[in-house]
């Protein structure tokens, strides 16, 4: 059986520090999936948590808003996985699930979209994008 090694399956990359001090959305760094073949993961990782439903997407655009402005993924070309107590995708508390999602978008750039409800003090997020490598080394 051939062996793989995971690091070189995946690359990651930091996007964005997004601080949810209020109400509303905040957004990250675009990121060209020109050459990607498998689409794009956005990752969320709570690192304070004071209050709020904090819930993570995705936003595309043809050129990375230069022309062709950002607009919300349409939810058939998201994958968003449930947490163990079925809520979407979203930080309720601290030490909730890593909020993850999968973009397949038919335009070059994507970038993490947080939404923030019921905030007084917030949360604060580390964003980083996943996607598979060009070249998977194979061992045996």
């Amino acid at each position: 059986m051939a062996i793989k090694d995971n690091v070189s399956e995946m690359l990651l990359s930091y996007n964005a520090n997004l601080v949810a001090a209020s109400n509303g959305d905040l957004t990250g760094a675009g990121v060209d999936t020109a050459d990607l073949e498998l689409g794009l993961t956005l990752a969320a990782f709570t690192s304070v948590y004071i209050d709020g439903t904090h819930t993570l997407t995705a936003q595309e655009s043809a050129d990375n808003g230069v022309t062709d402005p950002w607009t919300d993924v349409p939810a058939e070309k998201l994958i968003i996985p449930f947490t163990d107590s079925n809520v979407a995708n979203a930080a309720v508390s601290f030490g909730d699930p890593m909020l993850k999602v999968g973009v397949f978008s038919n335009k070059r750039w994507v970038r993490p979209k947080l939404t923030s409800e019921g905030v007084t003090g917030g949360a604060t997020f580390a964003v980083i994008s996943a996607q598979k490598a060009e070249q998977s080394p194979v061992g045996s």
